[in-house]
């Protein structure tokens, strides 16, 4: 789960239309199993991951897709513990979810509002199924889902909006977890070539495309979080999620202006000049000369 930065031409400044809570949301919901293929002990994560929703009282959902298998739900908060149980162990695991449900998480997630988003969410996966002109794998399928229900409803972009303060606050509390704001640019093969917002400015960034298709944002102009744990020197662990877009009909110029100096700054390969021979005109013969002449 390593992002490389990329030694590549600089890219400019991301636009103002990028502020998280005005311009963009983190999805109140993710798949439970996105980090389970990215471990070297995929069973000892699932036993982990049972044990946190246990002992942190965080309910999960599973939506049925009928031949696409099911699709356990849950929240950002559950793959960051176990990123760093990966990384660090339990105990370390233990004490962000600690400090996640002092931030109020758990008394988000057991209230009747997020119950009932993840209601809404479970109702809406099949229309979305049915909608896609292509087939969509669960991640990506839960991704679209989220993206129109966060803007069209009002209920689940308020719990999107009250799990983005929590993490926040977490984030501002501690100094070894990170969240920036991603944008793919391109995926080229394993790597997503992206823009990520850091303290220290804009960075041109090679995720690992499967950090993407785990939440389902591996697609051109794919919103994201990407968080980083950095619990020990000289060790980051990080993993992608799924973010959306707010009021993109009144940004799309923006955009546009935003993808305009993206191509302004690659370097482009230089152009082949085309190369052609110059013939001599042939002499007219004597017949062509006499038959002109007369």
């Amino acid at each position: 789960m390593e992002v490389a930065v990329l030694k590549r031409p600089k890219t400019p400044p991301l636009p103002d239309l990028f502020r998280e809570g005005v311009d963009f949301l983190e999805q109140p919901v993710v798949p439970a199993s996105a980090i389970d293929r990215f471990v070297e002990n995929e069973a000892a994560t699932k036993k982990f991951r049972h044990e946190l929703i246990q002992t942190f009282h965080w309910p999960a959902t599973y939506s049925y897709l009928g031949r696409r298998g099911r699709l356990s739900l849950n929240h950002t908060a559950l793959l960051g513990c176990l990123a760093t149980f990966w990384g660090w162990g339990r105990e370390r695991a233990l004490e962000l979810g600690e400090r996640y449900n002092k931030a109020g998480l758990a008394d988000l997630v057991n209230s009747g509002r997020f119950a009932k988003i993840l209601h809404v969410v479970d109702e809406s996966l099949p229309d979305m199924a049915i909608a896609a002109q292509e087939k969509l794998d669960p991640p990506r399928l839960l991704n679209e889902t989220l993206k129109q229900l966060v803007v069209s409803n009002s209920d689940v972009r308020d719990v999107a909006q009250q799990l983005t303060d929590i993490v926040n606050a977490v984030d501002r509390e501690l100094s070894q977890v990170h969240r920036h704001f991603g944008y793919v640019e391109r995926i080229e093969g394993d790597e997503a070539v992206s823009l990520v917002k850091t303290g220290n400015g804009d960075e041109l960034r090679a995720i690992d495309t499967k950090l993407l298709e785990a939440v389902g944002s591996a697609a051109p102009k794919a919103p994201f979080i990407l968080y980083e744990f950095k619990w020990a020197a000289g060790k980051v662990v990080s993993f992608c999620a799924p973010a959306v877009l707010l009021r993109v009909k009144e940004r799309q110029e923006e955009l546009k202006r935003l993808e305009a100096e993206q191509l302004a700054y690659e370097t482009p390969l230089p152009q082949r000049k085309k190369i052609t021979e110059k013939r001599e005109t042939p002499a007219p013969s004597t017949a062509q000369y006499r038959s002109a002449k007369s």
